[in-house]
């Protein structure tokens, strides 16, 4: 049962994930018959300021400035950790074995992800924000980390 629930909950994870990446590039159904030309920004601009998502959660959060830099460190941690995690569990499931087995690697992934996330700790109050931020954290992390491996910006 409780395997269930976490096969359902990474299922709805990636098509919330998946409507998002859709949601940012529309589809386009024709191509343009004649070639587009390229814009030249005027070399007097500036590129466009890129936020990086860390320190745009930083900010949604209202952590404090001092701990924005710690905050920034501990979040890529557990953002690769989870990813690490995560990839494991599904080489994991590829393997076919016992259901006593099963329910050890699961027990061993609920605790690493535990581990990983209370590694934020220190930053969140349990105010209503932090509350729900850890509540998407699966989702978050693999956006992030999408974004950051330019699946999509």
């Amino acid at each position: 049962m409780r395997t269930s629930i976490w096969i359902g909950a990474a299922a709805l994870a990636g098509v919330v994930l998946a409507a998002g990446l859709r949601r940012m590039e529309p589809e386009t159904l024709s191509r343009p018959t004649q070639p587009r030309m390229a814009a030249v920004a005027p070399a007097s601009m500036p590129p466009a300021p890129t936020v990086e998502p860390f320190r745009q959660t930083a900010e949604r959060l209202k952590i404090r400035p001092e701990q924005v830099a710690d905050f920034v460190a501990a979040s890529r941690e557990v953002v690769r950790e989870l990813r690490r995690i995560q990839l494991q569990r599904q080489s994991e499931w590829s393997v076919d074995v016992d259901q006593q087995t099963r329910l050890e690697w699961e027990e061993r992934y609920d605790a690493d992800r535990r581990a990983a996330v209370a590694r934020l700790d220190p930053f969140l109050d349990g105010g209503e924000s932090h509350r729900e931020f850890l509540d998407r954290m699966e989702t978050w992390a693999a956006t992030v980390w999408a974004r950051d491996q330019g699946v999509y910006r």
